[in-house]
């Protein structure tokens, strides 16, 4: 793989994760070994908690924050068969 198809498909996988779309095998499978995609996604969650307030506003709990937070429980499960306990 070139290394810009590397790019492009790290780019094509987190936008599918930030928006909900389900992974192919072969995706799921390229997103468990690039440290490059975990970068992207770890930076595109940072950019989405600048855009929608402070760390410390987040820490208190928000019917917002609750929902993402079941949002990305719901994404693990169904992608990578992860299943998070609740409080």
């Amino acid at each position: 793989m070139t290394m810009r198809e590397k790019d492009l498909m790290c780019d094509d996988l987190v936008l599918k994760l930030t928006t909900g779309i389900p992974l192919t095998p072969a995706e799921k499978s390229h997103l468990a070994e690039c440290e490059d995609c975990m970068l992207r996604v770890v930076t595109a969650l940072d950019q989405s908690v600048a855009r929608n307030g402070t760390k410390n506003e987040l820490s208190r709990e928000r019917p917002e924050a609750i929902k993402a937070l079941e949002q990305g429980r719901k994404v693990f499960e169904r992608e990578f068969g992860i299943t998070f306990p609740k409080k």
